[in-house]
């Protein structure tokens, strides 16, 4: 006669397994009603067309001067086009396959340097904003990456204190004081690691500054940055 416990283990995986049916369904209905869009061009019924993902990747990674403390900065592709597009649909419209989309650069940006690491780290939200936004898509950018490079994703390593005001159309004095001391380590998680932080834009390069005084204040070794896409307004290629 099976145990309370093993009556509880099997009605639980019943309701499991029905609730992925009914998100299955759903997720096919929701196709059905509104299908899927490219983020590049908009064609119906892909979310990534041939034609976009063969022009996204004739473009080359970015080598960027690095803003102290970081000891390196690299990108995957410029904020424009379809890059900027796949990044809108992975910010704002729950586009999680972009971040696999967005991982092929960005891996090859980290694969054109000579850098030693041991862990990725990605830039958290505040507890406030991961609830509204539902996930993290530095978070979802840094799995991708490491699942593709086969090294370890920190995501809780560092904690973001307080819920800083939205950068858009601030300069980069201004939003240096707005993330001064915005972020914490977590313990020793990152005590002798060598790092790189993931992003999806670097504007002007003030968040990962700030992420790496707090990775460096609990630790760790060295920190770089990789982010999927780099705006021209505020970061510089580094001089060969």
């Amino acid at each position: 006669m099976a145990t309370s416990e093993q009556a509880r283990a099997s009605a639980g995986l019943v309701t499991s397994r029905w609730k992925q049916f009914l998100q299955r369904a759903w997720s096919g209905t929701l196709d059905l009603l509104y299908p899927p869009r490219c983020a590049g061009c908009g064609r119906v019924d892909t979310l990534w067309c041939d034609a976009c993902a063969l022009a996204f990747s004739a473009a080359g990674p970015l080598i960027l001067a690095a803003p102290a403390p970081l000891s390196g900065s690299v990108a995957g592709r410029w904020h424009e086009g379809l890059a900027r597009a796949a990044i809108h649909t992975l910010k704002y419209e729950n586009g999680h396959q972009m971040a696999v989309v967005l991982a092929a650069p960005m891996a090859e940006a980290l694969q054109s340097t000579a850098w030693k690491f041991d862990g990725l780290v990605p830039v958290p939200l505040h507890a406030t904003r991961l609830k509204d936004r539902g996930y993290n898509q530095a978070e979802w950018l840094a799995e991708a990456v490491a699942s593709r490079m086969g090294v370890e994703c920190l995501p809780n390593a560092l904690v973001r204190t307080r819920d800083t005001p939205h950068q858009v159309g601030a300069g980069g004095a201004e939003r240096r004081a707005n993330m001064e001391g915005a972020f914490e380590p977590v313990g020793d998680a990152l005590r002798g690691r060598l790092l790189i932080l993931v992003d999806d834009v670097f504007t002007t390069g003030a968040t990962l500054q700030a992420c790496a005084e707090a990775a460096l204040a609990g630790g760790a070794g060295s920190v770089f940055s990789l982010t999927a896409t780099a705006a021209r307004a505020g970061a510089r290629a580094a001089q060969p």
